[in-house]
């Protein structure tokens, strides 16, 4: 699989896209196929090791965790022995502040940590929701918020700023939002019900004083915001601040607090990832959050995109959208006539088609004495597409026409009318030049030739409600049983 690796801490240059193993599951774990990913800032800070501290959990001298990313999602295709909360197929999005590894086509992480993606939502809008919001929830839940109550939030157009002004108009508090002239509609769409242009003034002298006051950029500091706050008032940066002064001045503030109007900071240590999780997808499905996205960008540009999130001006998510060739997993279907050998490719953009198909001929030619040994007598050759519209004998055919490839000797092409299933059909001492022929010549051409933008196959999975595009290839005749 393709995954972005460094086995050194710095800057986005030490990483780099390479080929390494699948990874396995755990007994609570789940692997999974990613779909789309982020690139955020506490990538960044992972990546370069800052603060040092990180090291304690990350490595100390070199990462532990070679491959980065925290926010992902995608599709099981793999679970533990021990999980029980997801099953294989189930398309999911999560979150590991501590690293994920999902930089990567796939990945493995506790069950615990991925949730099912709610309907209507793609996997690009799931990925960009859960950092922000976990880091945003974690703001909001150190402190005792009422309706009415008014808070400001700074950094509005950021993964956490708008998360934070979506929370908090669930809640039913009075939210000012700090931005730049450009975002000011985008942040009022959010919920915000006052906005400054911190490119007009400057927040920090704002007359308008607030209760709460969230620095999700950390591009502030408590002594600077004090005057803001109402007798009370709380102030919580995303950020150590200068010295980590972030860390100590909870402490001091508390003890001080008599002293300067009961106002103190709050350090917003993040926990349960799992709990922000089941929120935001209860929040999403009640049509009550949404991700903001500045760009989508590939895996294969994944660098670049760490470098312009570094930059510090991304509005909201930065995405990477995952492409997966063909992947091929032959599955045996037993049934009461014959045994089955389901090979399975995806294919997420068919312009890959002949260089996907070469790729999975290469799989299957490993795998050829072992399906030789199970076929016996005629050898069929099935391509199924399953699906919801109307005609589709009439729509495989039309791509068998379409690609016009020649047939082989000892190969006869042909449809079974009144099913979904088109057919080669060929005996037994023809199996190996069948194989190639489908592989290497009449799918790529069908699905090029056809409609390029239909995806070829999906995955197989025996059991579950919509039986997904694959190849059937019944191999040994059995016995009808009574």
């Amino acid at each position: 699989m393709k995954a972005l690796v460094y086995i050194q801490y710095g800057a986005p240059d030490v990483l780099q896209l390479k080929e390494v193993d699948k990874p396995l599951p755990g007994d609570d774990e789940v692997l999974i196929r990613v779909q789309a990913t982020t690139v955020n800032r506490t990538d960044c800070a992972t990546i370069r090791a800052k603060p040092f501290f990180m090291r304690l959990v990350t490595g100390l001298f070199k990462p532990k965790q070679q491959i980065p990313g925290t926010a992902f999602a995608g599709e099981v295709e793999s679970v533990g022995k021990g999980v029980v909360s997801l099953n294989v197929g189930d398309k999911v999005f999560g979150f590991n502040d501590q690293g994920a590894g999902c930089h990567a086509q796939y990945m493995t992480i506790k069950a615990n940590q991925a949730v099912t993606l709610p309907d209507k939502i793609s996997y690009e809008q799931a990925a960009a929701c859960p950092e922000g919001m976990h880091y945003a929830y974690n703001f909001i839940n150190k402190v005792d918020l009422e309706k009415g109550q008014q808070v400001l939030v700074n950094g509005a157009t950021g993964a956490i700023g708008s998360a934070a002004v979506q929370l908090l108009k669930d809640l039913g508090v009075q939210v000012t939002a700090v931005c730049s002239t450009p975002h000011i509609n985008l942040v009022k769409s959010l919920g915000a019900d006052r906005v400054i242009d911190y490119t007009k003034e400057d927040f920090t002298k704002d007359a308008q004083k607030y209760d709460f006051v969230f620095d999700t950029v950390g591009k502030s500091s408590f002594f600077e915001c004090k005057s803001l706050l109402n007798p009370g008032g709380v102030y919580i940066s995303s950020d150590l601040g200068e010295l980590a002064q972030n860390l100590f001045l909870p402490i001091i503030t508390s003890i001080v607090k008599p002293l300067i109007g009961g106002k103190k900071t709050v350090f917003p240590t993040p926990v349960d990832i799992s709990g922000s999780l089941h929120l935001l997808k209860r929040l999403i499905e009640q049509g009550k959050f949404k991700a903001v996205i500045d760009k989508e960008l590939p895996l294969e540009d994944i660098v670049e995109a760490y470098k312009y999130v570094e930059k510090g001006h991304k509005i909201g998510n930065v995405v990477i959208t995952v492409k997966h060739r063909g992947i091929m997993t032959p599955t045996i279907v037993r049934r009461a006539s014959f045994t089955v050998l389901g090979v399975v490719a995806q294919v997420r953009q068919s312009s890959e088609t002949p260089e996907m198909f070469a790729d999975i001929w290469q799989q299957f030619e490993s795998r050829r004495h072992e399906i030789e040994s199970l076929a016996t007598g005629t050898h069929y050759f099935g391509v199924n597409f399953p699906t919801e519209k109307e005609g589709v004998t009439d729509y495989l055919a039309g791509m068998m026409v379409a690609a016009d490839v020649p047939v082989p000797e000892g190969l006869e092409k042909r449809t079974i009318s009144g099913s979904q299933f088109a057919v080669f059909e060929c005996p037994v001492e023809a199996i190996g030049e069948g194989y190639r022929h489908i592989f290497t010549e009449w799918l790529p051409a069908a699905a090029v030739q056809f409609n390029p933008t239909v995806p070829v196959f999906e995955e197989y999975s025996e059991g579950t409600s919509q039986q997904p595009v694959c190849i059937h290839l019944p191999i040994q005749q059995q016995r009808e049983e009574p």
